[in-house]
């Protein structure tokens, strides 16, 4: 199951940095800025927070014993 997790988040990631890299290059210059963030914050930064709070919150249980 943990493989299964990690190669999602590997995929999602991948994606997130193509969708990125096309909006980047498609738009004029004020909004790729807007369609660049947006995504980076959709497709990259979420995943990788969702994946460290729930690493967090395994290893707390586990140290309490819940």
């Amino acid at each position: 199951m943990e493989v299964k997790k990690t190669a999602a988040i590997v995929t999602n990631l991948f994606a997130g940095f193509i969708v990125v890299l096309v909006g980047l290059t498609m738009l004029s210059f004020p909004l790729n800025l807007v369609w660049g963030t947006f995504n980076a914050w959709l497709w990259i930064v979420s995943p990788t927070a969702i994946l460290w709070a729930k690493k967090k919150e395994d290893e707390k249980k586990s140290l309490t014993g819940i």
